[in-house]
């Protein structure tokens, strides 16, 4: 079964034993994304009790967990570098840990609950590889690499004792182990020597000698057996566990079986068990590939009593396993639970049962890390480029895609093609893919992804015309690509439409034309890395710097300028298109090579001046990046002659991984210093600005302003600034605070209000640029799910991407799913990218989920008998059972939590198809009682802003008192069998409870069913209603177009989508006297014993409306008596039923009344925010002539106004807004909306329509030379 099956499941299963709500209190809550680790753990430790665990990384972070749910509680400590030591204090309730640069670390002792910092202590000269908690009073031991076991206390900054390890005779120290009474600490080194050190005396004598560096070392609980295991990042002789006596060194036991690095041990409370964590062998990788080390990473537990086999756990998170420096395994007091850190980012947990140990919980976020970041003011997007990745995305790139992406219009010899058919073949020759995400920052959704690249993206931008760009080597790693050239390079394009374009070139003198990339040789000399390119905005000039693979030598940048393009008038398909197929056809530019402009080093960063006229380069000298030996260069081109301007050498040490150009080009700032540096054409030396107070961590990210006047910085520490940048220099503007997880990149965005963060964390902060407050914070996960999140909690998310939220509160954490309902809200999200308050919206609360709970829902598809001669699949995949029947039978149970039990909402596709348990209506409020009360004559109410608005506030007031005033019920359940018709394919069935209070929803809960069988031909029902005049013409006026809308868009649509159904077109129109409740009722009910859910359903509706006694919207019919009450009107609620009753996924309902907005209420109720995620092929689009308080013109030019502008847009192609030569649903919709308004109010009328669009668009008509035919079969 499939591991996404089996979450679904477990998730709809789980939800009834979800663990208890916590007491009510006042006390603060919060709720944040479990992120995880960024970076391979290190070190962990257990408290005392068992139920909290503590894990630090390589980057630096420290997470505390809450081991009997396996969530992330909070991150307690962000170090600035390196973590390779925690510990718990003796009470639990306090962690130790070690970090930061490698020049020199910091202790630092964080409170658990709220991750306050309450002491830092400072001295180690190096790296400090262990901690161990002092017995009695507050304090740690620190085990520093070069200088020594050091005694902390609690109430001094200065070590109270210091124990020297002659380092030049033994090495570097690696791990340490101490008795329980802290009499006596064993010292492994990297020279392979185990030191024995006395604690009171402070001798240190040798005690062993092993065969290479020591990468663990524990002593048994009686102090009687150590055991230790060797090896290092680059690999190890021995893939063994020693045992020796602990006081002589004499071996006792030697345990083999391990394949890797033997990284981590630890001794069970009583003595009898021994487990050992191995890694990867880099060596045998590097070696032998990665197939040799399949098993490499695994876990062994060893019952040294006898000689029976070990117990084998081997990695099976994925192959992403990264060697790494160390590791940590360790039981908890009571040796029923082990943990180990080591081969990623996710801590794993164990279980002792009655027989043997199995994975309790893997403790990990799924954040996907930023590589580049950019936004687009044109769309309002922001693009993200995925950094380090954790699930490793494979395309491959086929003989067909090279045929038309790369090739296309350049000639191949018969012996090329042949080639290019063999080397790509029919599977295709393997890439890694370079992932984009698209957000949409006006909703806050994750708009697009998009696998753009086949290498890593080396600059991400947008031009001109406010497309994503893109440049990236479209063969990295190889050299075995002929017949193309090796030195390739893709520049690609993503427009508002999602759809790529590209172009492919090469960048080297000696490849010779860049525009020709078939290459008459098989093999092209040595590979060639490219490091860093940059674009011009107009795309008129571009930099690729590049250098031999492996080395600094033979660096360059290669200068290139765009001589012609044509028109963007090409054709391009999706961009998920799978293998085989073409993703998009190629962009038609020529370019130049101006000049290949030789380096002193490999270049880190390329910068372009806007006009393209400046190349400012920089890149390594000497030594590595980010070390203290590092010298760094930074070098001035003109990028039309090719001659370099000015060259400067960096100060010792600093890494200038960014550099930005000032609007003139003759400036530009660099990161890597505390100080952001700024360096002038024409002076010795930069300039130095000091960006924060406290600056004493290098500058990390920087970002320019779209208008080149601010700057914004962040350093390693999570400092930022904004920091105006003028003629004259630097000068400060604001200090926003320190963030936490530094930035690593940031962006400008939103006219340059605000500012874009991306962490390694994974997550993109919104700020305000005025303030530093945060807007809304986005993650996508590796597993494609997503989540916005605001800082008051309220989020919006894809169907599994709450899955990572948790809420704190009082000292225990929960997931999200016990108060889904109070922060599932994505229209507060959008509401705050938008600038808009939300405060007055927010309806709920935690303490409302925490009295009146909703219930949890289990759903479970039956398997019904299948049609005659055919049977169902027996299997179960990917969390489908996949059937070949026509229908399928779900078992619903609905269990009351304490809130009761309300309606239950059953969905097909993201369609309604059901209501449970439905609530009755409910009385109208007090107010409009007594309106009605004291009005003679029934009729149509004319209802302004202000009376409506009042109406609905006092709903919510008499609401929000029902509810808080309903009785406790006991707890119960509730059963149900629905009976739903299948389409081919995939099946996804959900269900909402809501509470008896119909405030509180669960968090829905989904199976998928695959059915067999070819999808048919689709056919369209049209019903068309129009009322002029009325039966009792005394309680509605009659009108004058509304019958000849009906007919008008009833031929119409016959007309534009007639040939495209070819015959299965079935329209009924029913007019005045024939349109009374009976005769629509009876063709709806003959529609749906029809229709089918492939089928389109179109229902239009011309006459009066009004809002009846409960303000809910009403459609008056030929019959109406005047009543204005929901058996004597359509009501919202008939009108929405009907959609639902009928199967079609495809739905259009317009209603061309007065106060047709009426609806929007009801039908946001149905159809929430959150269905949007869950629909799959289905569309449910309602339109509204005007809002709750409008009424709807009857006269413009033949035509009710609002039908008028729906009959416009069909006609012609203004409403066509992508330019696609295909008109869509949305499309009609916003074309009739704006059209509308603007007409109205040159009539001095106001009619604004209201457009309501739930899941998948609706593709209508394809405009060819003018007129429109259909498309939607």
């Amino acid at each position: 079964m499939h591991l996404h099956m089996v979450r679904l499941l477990l998730l709809a299963g789980l939800s009834v034993a979800a663990s208890p709500a916590p007491a009510v209190t006042k006390e603060a809550h919060e709720v944040f994304v479990q992120t995880g680790h960024a970076m391979s753990g290190t070190a962990l430790a257990f408290s005392p009790d068992g139920k909290r665990l503590a894990s630090c990384d390589g980057g630096g972070t420290v997470i505390a967990w809450d081991v009997e749910s396996g969530l992330q509680y909070r991150t307690l400590q962000r170090h600035t570098g390196l973590c390779l030591a925690v510990d718990f204090s003796a009470d639990g309730g306090y962690v130790y840990s070690a970090g930061g640069a490698s020049s020199g670390q910091d202790i630092v002792l964080s409170r658990y609950d709220d991750g306050q910092t309450i002491r830092t202590w400072q001295g180690h000269a190096g790296l400090i590889v262990a901690l161990k908690t002092t017995l009695g009073a507050a304090g740690v031991w620190s085990l520093g690499e070069q200088d020594g076991l050091w005694r902390w206390s609690g109430v001094s900054s200065e070590p109270l004792m210091k124990i020297a390890l002659p380092a030049a005779q033994h090495g570097a120290a690696t791990t340490l182990a101490m008795d329980a009474q802290q009499r006596v600490a064993w010292v492994g080194t990297r020279s392979g020597q185990v030191l024995r050190v006395d604690l009171a005396s402070r001798q240190v004598q040798p005690l062993h000698q092993a065969s290479g560096p020591l990468s663990s070392l524990q002593i048994s609980p009686d102090g009687r057996q150590l055991a230790f295991s060797t090896g290092s990042l680059a690999g190890g002789n021995e893939h063994a566990v020693w045992v020796v006596d602990a006081r002589d060194g004499q071996l006792i036991r030697r345990l083999e079986g391990h394949e890797g690095n033997v990284a981590a041990l630890a001794f069970s409370p009583d003595g009898q068990t021994l487990a050992s964590a191995a890694q990867m062998d880099l060596q045998v990788l590097l070696d032998h590939g990665l197939n040799a080390t399949q098993r490499h990473e695994a876990v062994r537990i060893w019952k040294l009593t006898d000689h029976a086999p070990p117990q084998v756990f081997y990695n099976t998170r994925g192959a992403q396993g990264t060697p790494f420096l160390k590791g940590q395994l360790s039981f908890d007091r009571s040796g029923e639970q082990l943990a180990l850190a080591l081969w990623d980012e996710a801590v794993r947990v164990y279980q002792k049962s009655a027989t043997s140990w199995v994975q309790q919980h893997v403790l990990e976020g799924r954040g996907v890390a930023a590589r580049q970041m950019v936004a687009s003011e044109a769309q309002n997007r922001l693009a993200v480029s995925e950094g380090r990745v954790r699930v490793q995305k494979s395309r491959y790139l086929t003989a067909q895609q090279v045929f038309d992406e790369i090739t296309s219009g350049q000639p191949l010899t018969d012996a090329q093609a042949e080639r290019i058919r063999v080397l790509y073949s029919e599977r295709g020759f393997r890439r890694h893919a370079q992932h984009l995400s698209v957000w949409d920052l006006q909703s806050g959704r994750l708009a697009a992804s998009s696998d753009w690249q086949l290498g890593p993206t080396t600059s991400l931008g947008v031009n001109t015309a406010g497309e994503f760009s893109s440049i990236a080597p479209l063969f990295p790693d190889t050299i075995t690509v002929a017949p193309l050239k090796p030195r390739l390079i893709r520049h690609a394009t993503l427009n508002a439409q999602d759809e790529t374009a590209y172009l492919h070139l090469s960048y080297e003198q000696e490849q010779g034309d860049p525009n020709q990339v078939l290459s008459e040789e098989i093999s092209a000399g040595p590979a060639r890395v490219v490091t860093a390119t940059a674009l011009t905005e107009d795309g008129q000039r571009m930099v690729v710097a590049s250098s031999s693979a492996g080395t600094q030598q033979q660096a360059a940048v290669h200068a290139i300028s765009l001589l012609s393009r044509q028109a963007q008038g090409i054709e391009v398909q999706g961009v998920e298109a799978q293998p085989g197929q073409t993703l998009a056809k190629p962009m038609q530019a020529r370019w130049q090579l101006d000049h290949q402009l030789p380096l002193a080093g490999q270049a880190l960063a390329v910068a372009l001046s806007p006009t393209g006229d400046r190349v400012w380069v920089s890149s390594t000298l000497q030594g590595l990046p980010y070390q203290d030996a590092h010298v760094g260069v930074l070098e001035v081109f003109d990028h039309s002659s090719g001659r370099s301007l000015q060259r400067w050498t960096l100060p010792r040490g600093i890494t200038a991984a960014s550099v930005l150009v000032h609007a003139g080009g003759d400036s530009a700032v660099t990161s890597g210093h505390p100080d952001v540096m700024l360096w002038r054409l024409g002076n010795a030396d930069p300039a130095y600005m000091k960006a924060f107070d406290a600056a004493d961590r290098p500058v990390r990210a920087m970002a320019l302003s779209r208008s080149g006047g601010q700057l914004a910085v962040a350093s390693t520490a999570g400092q930022l600034a904004t920091l105006h940048w003028g003629i004259d220099g630097l000068k400060r503007l604001r200090d926003l605070g320190v963030m936490q997880p530094a930035p690593r990149l940031l962006s400008w965005l939103q006219q340059d209000k605000r500012l874009a963060l991306a962490s390694d964390d994974g997550a993109i902060r919104l700020l305000q640029a005025q303030d530093g407050s945060e807007v809304v914070r986005m993650i996508q996960f590796d597993d494609a799910e997503w989540i916005s999140i605001l800082p008051q909690g309220y989020f919006a998310a894809s169907a599994d991407g709450d899955r990572w939220l948790n809420v704190r509160i009082k000292g225990k954490v929960y997931r999200i799913s016990q108060f889904y309902d109070v922060f599932y809200r994505p229209d507060l999200v959008q509401r705050q990218l938008n600038r808009q308050a939300i405060d007055d919206l927010i309806t709920v609360t935690l303490q409302d989920a925490l009295q009146r709970p909703a219930p949890a829902v289990q759903l479970q598809p039956l398997l019904l008998k299948p049609p005659s001669g055919r049977t169902g699949m027996q299997s179960t995949t990917r969390s489908a059972t996949q059937l070949a029947t026509q229908s399928v039978s779900l078992a619903i149970s609905a269990h009351d939590q304490g809130g009761g039990l309300g309606e239950l909402r059953v969905l097909h596709n993201g369609k309604l198809v059901e209501v449970l348990n439905k609530a009755p209506n409910k009385a109208p409020p007090a107010h409009v009682a007594a309106q009605q009360a004291g009005s003679a004559t029934p009729g149509l109410p004319s209802m302004d802003d202000a009376t409506l608005t009042r109406s609905l506030q006092r709903i919510t007031e008499i609401s929000k008192a029902q509810a808080q005033s309903l009785p406790r019920s006991p707890h119960r359940q509730a059963h149900y069998r629905v009976q739903v018709e299948l389409v081919p394919g995939d099946n996804q069935f959900t269900v909402i409870a809501s509470n008896a209070a119909g405030d509180l929803s669960s968090r829905p809960q989904s199976v998928s069913v695959q059915a067999e069988g070819e999808t048919p031909a689709p056919r369209l029902w049209l019903l068309a209603v129009g009322v002029d005049h009325f039966k009792h013409s005394e309680h509605a006026s009659a009108l004058q177009y509304a019958a000849k809308d009906a007919q008008d868009f009833s031929q119409y649509i016959q007309q534009k989508l007639g040939t495209g159904f070819a015959g299965r077109l079935a329209g009924v129109l029913l007019l005045n006297e024939h349109a009374d409740r009976r005769a629509v009722e009876q063709a709806l009910t003959t529609i749906q014993q029809q229709a089918k859910p492939q089928d389109v359903f179109v229902w239009f509706l011309a006459s009066h409306g009004t809002l009846d006694a409960a303000s809910q919207y009403g459609l008056v019919l030929h019959d109406w008596d005047g009543r204005a009450d929901a058996s004597s009107l359509y009501s919202a609620d008939r009108i929405l039923d009907a959609t639902r009753r009928i199967k079609a996924f495809r739905q259009l309902v317009i209603l061309d009344t007065c106060h047709a907005g009426g609806v929007q209420g009801l039908v946001r109720g149905l159809y929430d925010a959150r269905f949007s995620v869950l629909a799959r092929n289905m569309g449910l689009h309602l339109f509204a002539s005007a809002s709750a308080t409008q009424e709807a013109l009857d006269g413009y030019r033949n035509n009710g106004l609002f039908t008028h502008t729906l009959l416009k847009a069909m006609d012609g192609g203004s409403a066509d807004q992508d330019q696609d030569r295909q008109l869509s649903v949305t499309e009609w919709g916003a074309y009739a909306r704006a059209e509308t308004a603007r007409i109205a109010k040159l009539l001095r009328h106001r009619q604004e329509p209201l457009m309501m669009s739930y899941g998948k668009d609706i593709r209508l008509f394809e405009l060819q030379q003018g007129m429109p035919r259909g498309t939607l079969p």
